[in-house]
């Protein structure tokens, strides 16, 4: 039976086991629930224990866009453990005609979609599978030491403002969507930016998301291949640092480009299976099938 952890002190009892470096996007929405940080959004905490391991699954509900929802699992992973949990979610939250967007470990994306085959859901599924980088606390210590890039004669770093440039950074948001304006405003006002300007004009900008991972990273085409990437890079993994926040970012796997920046700034550790290939994790977009 799940165990819903519905007031501060719940989550306060649970949070420390959520803070590792493959549970970061669960542990920071949980963080920032306890701390009334983000007040748009609403972390809805549940777990299943056994005796061998524990599944957390979190409905992160948004005021501006799409709510939410993220699974993992601490332990020795057993599929029909997870499936009895997973029903018990799906029925709280009528998984099965809300059609939400779920964010799992890889492991659990097959369970996810036989369980809804069994329940004879009729449904379309978009997978994204993306890298999980993070800094581990050598990289986070060798970063405090470190001055940010000298930039070139005329451009300089400067902070992002929320209402005048949030637009901006709307249009060119991979992730789009209908109150997506409001959501980056809002992020903007609470959470570590910045961005590089030559006189008054953007040439990159990068922000922390309400995941407390490095997001709307970005660098105008004509400044490409100039350093002004890794520069941007630095300075808001600088700012996160000095936050209290362990910088962290995914990275879709068809993303050549950000995959080579990442590997190429060397600021990020990557997760891991055991033979040290890379361990996805996926971003489900459910609709109902027509």
């Amino acid at each position: 039976m799940l165990t819903f952890h519905n007031t501060p002190q719940s989550l306060k009892k649970v949070l420390p086991g959520l803070f590792e470096r493959d549970k970061l996007f669960v542990y920071y929405p949980v963080k920032f629930e306890i701390e009334g940080r983000f007040p748009t959004t609403k972390a809805l905490l549940h777990s299943g224990t056994t005796d061998d391991c524990t599944y957390y699954f979190l409905n992160h509900k948004h005021t501006y866009t799409k709510d939410q929802h993220m699974m993992l699992f601490d332990g020795d992973f057993n599929g029909d453990d997870f499936t009895l949990f997973f029903h018990e979610y799906c029925k709280k939250y009528d998984f099965y005609k809300n059609m939400p967007c779920t964010l799992a470990d890889e492991r659990l994306t097959p369970l996810i979609l036989e369980h809804f085959d069994a329940q004879n859901v009729k449904y379309n599924v978009e997978k994204f599978p993306f890298y999980f980088f993070y800094m581990t606390d050598e990289m986070i210590e060798n970063m405090r030491h470190e001055k940010l890039p000298i930039l070139p004669e005329g451009f300089r770093y400067d902070s992002v403002n929320a209402k005048e440039d949030a637009e901006l950074m709307f249009k060119y948001w991979e992730w789009a969507e209908e109150g997506g304006l409001e959501y980056i405003r809002e992020t903007l006002r609470r959470f570590p930016s910045v961005c590089i300007r030559k006189g008054r004009e953007i040439v990159a900008f990068a922000a922390i998301e309400d995941y407390a991972s490095v997001g709307r990273y970005f660098v105008f085409e004509e400044y490409r291949n100039r350093g002004f990437g890794a520069a941007i890079e630095k300075a808001i993994v600088s700012l996160a640092i000095r936050d209290g926040i362990v910088p962290n970012k995914w990275v879709e796997t068809t993303n050549d480009l950000g995959i080579s920046l990442t590997k190429k700034n060397s600021l990020f550790d990557h997760l891991k299976k055991p033979d040290g290939d890379p361990r996805l994790l996926d971003f489900l977009i459910f609709t109902p099938a027509s």
